[in-house]
C-alpha cells in the first residue's frame, strides 16, 4: 500500500506542477484572477517547482518499499514545512513566487498529515516487521 501511495501522489503533485506552470503560461497579464490552479489554489514558479520535484521523487520512489517510506516521510516533512512557512510574516512578502495563501497552507496541512500516516503508520510499521 505504501508504494501505491508514492505513485498516486506523485502522479498527483506532478499533476499539479504541469497544470500550474501551464496556468502561469496561459494567465493574461499580471492579475490575480490568471494565476489560479483551477481557478482555486494560487500558483508561482517557485511552488511549482516544488510540486515538480515532489511528483518526479514520488514515481521514483514508488518502485521499492524502502524509497517509499522515504518519500512519504520526505513529503510530510515537507508539507509541514510549507504549512508553517505559511505563518511566517517575512515568507509571504513574494506572493507572485511562492504563495501561500491559506488554501494552499491546507493543502499543504492535509498532504502532510497524509503522508505521515505512510511514512511513520501502519503501512511503513507493517513493512518494517517483515524485516
Amino acid at each position: 500500500m505504501i508504494r501505491q501511495f508514492a505513485l498516486c501522489m506523485g502522479g498527483s503533485w506532478l499533476a499539479f506542477a504541469i497544470l500550474g506552470y501551464l496556468s502561469l503560461v496561459l494567465s493574461s497579464g499580471d492579475t490575480s484572477a490568471g494565476r489560479l490552479l483551477l481557478g482555486i489554489l494560487p500558483v508561482g514558479p517557485w511552488l511549482n517547482l516544488l510540486y515538480l520535484l515532489l511528483g518526479v521523487v514520488g514515481l521514483a520512489g514508488s518502485g521499492q518499499y524502502r524509497t517509499s517510506i522515504f518519500y512519504a516521510r520526505l513529503a510530510a516533512i515537507t508539507g509541514a514545512a510549507l504549512a508553517v512557512l505559511g505563518f511566517v510574516p517575512g515568507a509571504t512578502q513574494l506572493p507572485a513566487l511562492l504563495p501561500l495563501t491559506q488554501d494552499v497552507m491546507g493543502l499543504h496541512l492535509l498532504f502532510a498529515v497524509i503522508a505521515a500516516y505512510f511514512g511513520w503508520g501502519e503501512p511503513s510499521r507493517s513493512y518494517i516487521a517483515l524485516l
